[in-house]
């Protein structure tokens, strides 16, 4: 595997080179703390932006392991670190010059849902964090800048990184806050569910009844409770 120094001497090689050039780039590259993958790199600087992701050692980004070996919390881990990202990516967007979408850097943006996205994954054995994200390669016209590239790659991408991917740089009473909102969410949208269509015939009448519920259940795994009590109305809530 080439290493970050690999990256940056590449980098000055292809220095004022024609804007193909920068093909050459594409791989996985070894940095101090993470691994940087170039996954696609754009035909010009006016194109779709380049995709390039990010690969950190569960033991490095240092997130407790119940925040993410149940899927519920995993999901609500994935989405806190999406927007925290992409709020410190922000900063520093078009803060690299040059033509066309040159310094472009973003990630999926996040609506009011906690989702699935593949813009960020967690393995819920190891606790790796994969992050993905576009960059636009800069140029000047069509002439490689990568000067302004290296900048994006060896300054403002490792702060991201450093400010958002890392548990003990996080405000960690509120990642925990977040792993626990996310557990009760698929709980009251079960009950919501039940108390609207009935669990096996029977409805709650008292708002005694869900206290019941949760109370039933609590610590069991938030999935299961959904498709034992959930309807297509608990998954669509």
């Amino acid at each position: 595997m080439q290493t970050s120094d690999d990256l940056r001497e590449l980098l000055r090689r292809i220095d004022h080179r024609g804007y193909p050039a920068y093909k050459d780039t594409k791989g996985v590259y070894r940095f101090p703390r993470y691994l940087l993958s170039i996954d696609h790199v754009q035909g010009d600087p006016f194109a779709s932006p380049s995709k390039i992701s990010v690969h950190v050692k569960g033991n490095v980004a240092g997130f407790p392991k119940g925040y993410f070996t149940g899927k519920c919390q995993r999901r609500a881990l994935q989405d806190y670190l999406t927007r925290q990202f992409g709020r410190t990516l922000q900063q520093y967007t078009f803060e690299a010059k040059g033509s066309g979408k040159s310094g472009l850097m973003s990630v999926s943006r996040c609506g009011q849902e906690v989702l699935e996205r593949t813009a960020c994954e967690i393995n819920a054995v190891t606790g790796d964090v994969i992050l993905r994200l576009e960059v636009g390669f800069p140029a000047n016209g069509r002439t490689i800048n990568a000067r302004e590239l290296e900048k994006i790659l060896f300054v403002f991408l490792p702060e991201c990184i450093q400010n958002s991917l890392y548990y003990k740089n996080n405000n960690q009473k509120k990642v925990r806050n977040v792993i626990e909102r996310g557990r009760p969410g698929i709980y009251t949208r079960a009950v919501k569910s039940a108390w609207t269509c009935g669990v096996r015939g029977k409805r709650f009448g008292t708002a005694k009844g869900v206290r019941g519920f949760l109370q039933a259940n609590e610590g069991r795994n938030c999935i299961s409770v959904t498709k034992k009590y959930g309807s297509h109305h608990a998954a669509s809530a």
